[in-house]
């Protein structure tokens, strides 16, 4: 038997475990400023987050005794570290769920601020794309649940393709609709919008990040299987997806300004 070496193993899950935690507390940050910058919410939309915040809780509970479990208890076991208790399961569920929402959540804003011809196929391809990546990351953490940390074989490896990429994807379009639409309604106007500009600004930075880090996720997923270099990026996914939820609460006062411009002029 070879030597184990576990730096690749073990060190990016420190990391991605670190990175996991720190933007699990912005996220009670934001969670705060929203319960006190929309008391009047929709109850369904307060359900939402509630939900949002419940899973995204649950994960960053169940990663901590994962990361427990390897780092600490059962730290230098290779049996432990290349086949965890079924908490690590956690992080592809919980990161599908929290995707759905967002983005269906998405779906239904994009849907109430553009009224074109197309507004139905994004939305269809936005839903479509989600609940894909939704039931591969559902399918996946099962897998990772019971099965083995590393060496996983094509099934599992084409399933989490579809969740990674999808989530990269979905977000891909939800921002170019977005940004597409708020470009076209400030066209023409010399004194540019503060609320739109900052709505475009946040959905370029958040969607961006989310994509970059699903991307990098998947590249380095495929490319070194035999290594947890992926999990930098993986572990945290859910937290950045959540970020993107501040930006459908902006649109709501892009819509009632864009009206307001445009009131009878379709995008």
């Amino acid at each position: 038997m070879t030597d184990f070496n576990p730096t690749l193993l073990t060190g990016p899950l420190l990391l991605g475990h670190i990175f996991n935690s720190f933007l699990y507390g912005i996220e009670l940050m934001q969670f705060s400023r929203y319960w006190t910058a929309f008391p009047d919410d929709k109850p369904w939309t307060r359900r939402l987050v509630y939900s949002v915040i419940l899973l995204d809780t649950l994960q960053t509970g169940f990663t901590i005794h994962n990361a427990w479990r390897i780092l600490g208890s059962g730290w230098g076991n290779q049996d432990i570290v290349l086949h965890p208790e079924w908490s690590w399961g956690s992080v592809p569920l919980f990161t599908g769920l929290v995707s759905l929402l967002v983005q269906g959540f998405y779906a239904y804003r994009i849907s109430m601020l553009i009224q074109s011809r197309l507004t139905k196929w994004i939305i269809a391809l936005i839903l479509l794309i989600s609940a894909a990546q939704c039931a591969s990351g559902i399918f996946s953490g099962i897998y990772y649940a019971f099965g083995a940390f590393t060496g996983s074989g094509h099934t599992v490896a084409a399933v989490t393709t579809i969740w990674l990429g999808g989530t990269a994807l979905c977000d891909l379009i939800i921002t170019t609709a977005i940004v597409s639409f708020l470009m076209i309604k400030i066209a023409g106007f010399k004194p540019t919008d503060n609320v739109v500009s900052k709505v475009i600004k946040m959905t370029v930075e958040t969607g961006a990040l989310t994509t970059s880090f699903a991307t990098a996720d998947l590249i380095l997923f495929l490319l070194f299987p035999a290594t947890n270099l992926h999990l930098i990026f993986c572990i945290p996914l859910a937290k950045l997806t959540h970020r993107e939820a501040k930006v459908p609460f902006r649109l709501a006062s892009v819509k009632r300004r864009s009206d307001i411009l445009n009131p009878q002029e379709p995008v």
